[in-house]
């Protein structure tokens, strides 16, 4: 309400600035008109006068030639009257018709362009509108594009922000219809969280298979490892299940700090132990090659990367090094870490991994030849400060693809 106050005392200003000097301009107008008369009447008189002097005149004709002179000018023709007119016209227009537009239009525009929902509604309101609005045109385009995954996937999400967790989880279902999305962890996961937030008083078995299913398909999903250690306690009744993955989910790390401690909270409560996390100082390679290789692998980029035990999770430490020939030593530093407090879990699996480039510079990344790899438990890291890794010849006939068994 304030903001609409602020709004009427300012466009009421604003006309008032419009008005002012058009009206100033016909009092400024009337006194210039007069101005000039003055000053003709002076001339005229003034030329009378040097005609007498000289002689051009009589003093018998002056009185009449003075009544002439002060007729023209009081009353102008030809030329001179229209264009008196004309200004005399101008001077009169009135202001209010200026001031009735500004004052009319101020307010059709604001509703046409401005953001009015915010001053009369608040700011919350304004824009949850504006994402209602922009969600339902989306819903328009996928009714004509169906097989837009990536746009499934937003407006999937966008309900679940939105609290409308039915359209959400009708969203998920489309998606896990779309051709090889069927066993997709991601969309199972959202699927399944679509459920439960429906409902979260009404947990049942077909959320618990769901996230069951999810976690064989993905060890490390998040959501999956959060929302199936409360349906295994309040649908399976299994506490040391529920511990085991909360503690993972810890173990995983990445989480907001505020989920962290609810997490934690949860162990607590259910008698559990918090999962020991720690970030090692470094963790030592020794890159090496078979001799099959030897004519193979000369100069270019060396990868090295730490990881969970996932083909799609994302790396924890990375490191790029150039290198002439192997073996070589690197060492990944907690500099070298992908995000911040990338810590790691005695609990879990990480996979190591070399990957040789022939090329340098940004093109390294995208020519990767070769690849070794090796899977270590977290323990394994915090005990062992060095690890091997050779590349490998996998099969004489097949494709160039190196492997640690």
């Amino acid at each position: 309400m304030t903001f609409l106050l602020v709004a009427i005392l300012m466009t009421v200003l604003a006309g008032l600035v419009v008005a002012w000097p058009i009206r100033r301009a016909r009092r400024v107008s009337g006194t210039a008109d007069r101005d000039f008369k003055q000053s003709l009447r002076q001339h005229a008189l003034r030329e009378l006068a040097e005609e007498v002097a000289s002689g051009d005149l009589s003093p018998a004709e002056l009185d009449g030639a003075r009544k002439d002179a002060l007729r023209n000018i009081e009353t102008p023709t030809g030329e001179h009257n229209r264009t008196a007119t004309g200004v005399l016209r101008r001077a009169r227009t009135p202001a209010w018709p200026f001031l009735l537009v500004l004052l009319l239009a101020a307010p059709l525009l604001f509703l046409a362009w401005g953001n009015w929902r915010s001053a009369i509604l608040g700011v919350r309101s304004a824009s949850r509108y504006n994402l209602d609005r922009a969600i339902d045109r989306f819903a328009l385009h996928l009714k004509k594009h169906p097989t837009d995954l990536a746009g499934w996937r937003l407006y999937a999400r966008a309900q679940i922000l939105m609290g409308h967790y039915a359209q959400a989880a009708a969203a998920y279902a489309a998606i896990l219809k779309l051709p090889g999305q069927g066993q997709s962890a991601s969309a199972l996961a959202g699927y399944g969280e679509s459920l439960v937030l429906e409902h979260p008083d009404l947990l049942d078995a077909t959320e618990n298979s769901i996230f069951n299913h999810v976690l064989e398909l993905r060890p490390d999903n998040s959501k999956a490892l959060w929302y199936g250690g409360l349906l295994a306690l309040s649908v399976g009744h299994d506490r040391a299940l529920a511990l085991h993955r909360f503690r993972q989910l810890l173990e995983l790390g990445g989480l907001p700090e505020a989920f962290t401690r609810l997490v934690g909270e949860r162990i607590i409560a259910l008698g559990g132990h918090l999962p020991v996390l720690w970030e090692p100082r470094t963790i030592g390679f020794r890159i090496g090659r078979d001799p099959a290789l030897a004519g193979k692998i000369r100069g270019g980029t060396l990868f090295v990367l730490v990881r969970t035990d996932n083909k799609d999770s994302p790396p924890l430490w990375v490191r790029q090094v150039p290198v002439e020939r192997l073996p070589v030593a690197v060492r990944l530093k907690p500099s070298d870490a992908m995000r911040e407090k990338a810590r790691f879990g005695s609990g879990l699996h990480y996979l190591l991994e070399a990957r040789w480039s022939p090329a340098r510079g940004e093109e390294a990344l995208s020519r990767v030849r070769y690849t070794a790899s090796r899977v270590v438990t977290g323990r394994a890291l915090k005990d062992h400060p060095l690890f091997r890794l050779n590349f490998r010849l996998a099969s004489p006939r097949g494709p160039a693809s190196l492997t640690i068994p």
